[in-house]
Order: C-alpha cells, then sequence, then structure tokens
C-alpha cells in the first residue's frame, strides 16, 4: 500500500498524527500533508475533520455535519487534532507573479556586518531560525550573542530561557558578552509563552530550548503564524548519538539552521553559502556605539541619564541654511546693564526724602 493511502487509512482509524508518524517513521507534518491530499483526491472536505470507525457509527448527528459531537459530549481527540494541526499550518494564498516583477521588488534586509554577516549574510526581516548541538557544545552561547547583537542594533529582542532559567550559568554567559538590555522570560510552559507573545511587540523571540519547553514542530509553527511580524530562533538539542533531536520538520521549516560543535559554528541557509565560525576565538560584533541608541528604552529617559555629549548647538549650526540673525543691539543692551554698578547713595537719598515727607505731612495733619 502506498505510504500515502497508509496514512490516511491510520487516520481513519483514529490514529493522532504523532502515532501515525512514529509508525511510519515519518515527521508529523508529512503524514498531515498525505492526509491532507488523500481526502481531497477522495472529494472530501477537508475543512470537515476526518472520520473514524466510530464517528460514522454514532447517532445524533446532522447529514450537513455528520462529524460534529454528540450534545452533551465533547469533541473526539481525534477531532481536536485535527483541528490543532488546522490551526497550525495554514496554506500561502495563490499568486502569480512575472520573474521580471521579482527582479524589482525590494525585501526589507537586516544589513548584518561582521562575522554575522559572514555566517548568515543578509536575512529577510521577519526569517526563522534552528541552533541545535550537543550539551556545552556552545549553543546557547552562540544564541544568546545573536540575540544581544539584534537587541544593539535591529529591535527588541526577547529571550525565553526555558532551559536555564534565572541561574549561575545564564549570568556568566550574559557577563562574557558584556551585559545586556535584551528582555529575559524564565518558564517552561508552551502556553503561557503563546500567550505572553499575543500580548507583546517585540522583534525577536528566541525559545531556548524547544524540547525543554515541550513546543513540537506543529506548535512552534501555530506561534510563527500568530505572530507574523516576528521572527524565530529555536534552539533544539541532540541526541547522545549527535543527531538533531525533534521532528526533521523544523529543518524545512526555517531559513537557516546552524550546528554548533566544540565552539565551532556551522551554518547553512538561504541567505548565505554553508559557512562556519569560531564563537570564542574573537567577538563575533561590537556593541552599538551610538548615542541616541542608549535612549531605546524609555526608563533610561525616566531616570534623565542625559549623556554629556549632548548639547545644544549655535544657531548657525543649527539651521545653516538660514540667515544669521543680528543680535548686536540685544547684545549692547545686556553689556551695558550688566556693566553699571547699582546706585546705593541714590537710593538711600531717596528714601530719606521720602520718610521727612511722610513725618511732616503727619505733624501738619494734627496741628489743624
Amino acid at each position: 500500500m502506498d505510504i500515502k493511502e497508509l496514512s490516511f487509512k491510520l487516520r481513519l482509524e483514529g490514529k493522532s498524527f504523532k502515532q501515525i508518524a512514529t509508525q511510519l517513521g515519518i515527521g508529523k507534518t508529512t503524514v498531515y500533508n498525505h492526509v491532507k491530499e488523500m481526502m481531497l483526491k477522495k472529494g472530501m472536505s477537508f475543512s470537515d475533520p476526518v472520520p473514524n470507525g466510530s464517528e460514522l457509527g454514532s447517532a445524533g448527528r446532522s447529514e450537513r455535519n455528520p462529524n460534529a459531537p454528540i450534545e452533551g459530549q465533547s469533541m473526539s481527540e481525534p477531532q481536536q487534532k485535527k483541528q490543532e494541526i488546522e490551526q497550525v499550518i495554514k496554506p500561502k494564498a495563490s499568486k502569480v507573479f512575472t520573474g521580471d516583477e521579482l527582479v524589482k521588488k525590494k525585501f526589507q534586509c537586516l544589513e548584518f556586518e561582521g562575522k554575522f554577516l559572514d555566517l548568515i549574510g543578509k536575512p529577510e526581516k521577519f526569517f526563522s531560525a534552528v541552533i541545535w548541538g550537543l550539551p556545552k557544545g556552545g549553543k546557547s552561547n552562540l544564541a544568546i550573542r545573536l540575540a544581544d547583537y539584534l537587541e544593539e542594533y535591529f529591535g527588541r529582542v526577547l529571550y525565553i530561557a526555558a532551559e536555564e532559567g534565572e541561574s549561575v550559568t545564564l549570568q556568566q554567559k550574559i557577563k562574557d558578552i558584556g551585559g545586556s538590555k535584551m528582555k529575559i522570560l524564565e518558564t517552561r510552559d508552551k502556553d503561557e509563552i503563546k500567550s505572553f507573545l499575543s500580548k507583546s511587540t517585540f522583534d525577536f523571540v528566541f525559545i531556548d530550548s524547544i524540547n525543554v519547553a515541550g513546543i513540537e514542530s506543529e506548535f512552534l509553527e501555530q506561534l510563527k503564524n500568530e505572530n507574523p511580524r516576528k521572527s524565530f530562533v529555536a534552539i533544539t538539542q541532540a541526541t547522545k548519538s549527535g543527531n538533531f533531536k525533534g521532528d526533521q520538520s523544523l529543518t524545512h521549516n526555517c531559513d537557516f539552521i546552524i550546528k554548533v560543535v566544540d565552539g565551532i559554528a556551522y551554518q547553512e541557509g538561504r541567505f548565505s553559502p554553508a559557512s562556519e565560525v569560531n564563537i570564542f576565538e574573537k567577538p563575533l560584533y561590537e556593541k552599538n556605539k551610538k548615542i541616541m541608541e542608549e535612549f531605546r528604552d524609555i526608563d533610561r529617559f525616566r531616570k534623565k541619564e542625559v549623556p554629556k555629549q549632548i548639547r545644544l548647538k549655535p544657531y548657525s549650526e543649527a539651521f545653516p541654511e538660514k540667515e544669521q540673525p543680528d543680535f548686536s543691539k540685544i547684545n549692547r543692551i545686556i553689556e551695558n546693564k550688566s556693566n553699571k554698578e547699582f546706585n546705593y547713595k541714590g537710593l538711600l537719598i531717596g528714601t530719606g526724602i521720602f520718610v521727612a515727607g511722610t513725618l511732616i505731612y503727619q505733624v501738619f495733619k494734627s496741628n489743624e
């Protein structure tokens, strides 16, 4: 039997995509695509869940929706699984364009420089990546450096530290790069991650690691679909034999993948030819030294931490295209007033005359 037909048959029997993938030795996304293709071939509506034997014999279903749950009963597990998968993988809308139109189109790319340019190239603004490797090989060190580089030059970063959390090891990694402004979230709850991202405005999201957070390929794709204006970097563990740990579809649904072995990062992707770089030999980047970069965080403004380099410019520098106003008359008035000494003697004489006149007036007033 063809593997597509077998996938469909097992799905009709009520098995989950994960169970089918394990039994056939293929990815869950592949199983999903096989089932979808077979349903369409057989004229079945893919918007409805796949019916299994028990569902076909259930009473209380309408002819228009034979897979609707019986009143008073919850949705069956296969139905729930099907709905979850449908939410994860959304087909892109069809679009037709010519090669010349594609050549003329301008894409937003991140202008990487230095070592990260050599390693990754210039990725699109919204990209997806995977970093993986054995324990203590350097994958988290690379991820933290890439995250801080993005925070310094390209936008706001959320680093989800599911594996290390608030620990001395993560503290040391941050110290090694001279500190960082990126936000760190400590959680291993994938639903909490999903909820947090829906309310946030971060540009880049790192999940270290998706294995510890219990995030599978389908759930990661769901996060991407729900956050289309965020870039995602998934850090993944390796098996003891050194192979990729997890669904292989992860490697197909990303723009570039980096394997880290003993401090060496090996990259394969869409933005650059295969490349490698030593993570610890030299700094991969420099901190952003521009003055205004110090003020991206609004808290810095509230604390009024204004650097000494900021000053008011003279009129001629601020408005070089305008004619210099004539301030000479105003300057002369200011200079004359500042040069004159205060006449204390005149003040005393005037005060004395006023007091004497007041006394004489009172005397005449009392004699009347």
